[in-house]
């Protein structure tokens, strides 16, 4: 299963419950910031590094753990976020071709 982690072009910053991410990878086009909340904070905070990515298992593992449900309870949505966040470059899956 593959592992996944915050794309190194993302600078990211933590405030209070919620992270602000911009994608640094593309400055020929105008950056845009994106403000994530509740959940998907949560699901950007579990995330891996480069170094160390975390199996999607993990990632789906933390999430459940952070609200107390069951992996299988916050696996399709989560799994979609991380497509989600992929399509959009802000992370990556190990071994995908932009690694």
């Amino acid at each position: 299963m593959p592992g996944w982690y915050r794309s190194p072009d993302v600078a990211f910053e933590s405030l209070g419950e919620d992270v602000h991410l911009l994608d640094l990878g593309n400055l020929d086009v105008a950056p845009s910031p994106r403000a994530l909340e509740g959940p998907a904070a949560v699901i950007w905070r579990s995330l891996g590094s480069r170094e160390e990515p975390f199996s999607e298992d993990e990632v789906v593992h933390r999430v459940a753990d952070h609200f107390g449900l069951d992996d299988e309870d916050v696996r399709r949505q989560t799994v979609a976020f991380l497509q989600d966040l992929s399509a959009n470059g802000l992370a990556r899956s190990a071994g995908s071709t932009e690694d």
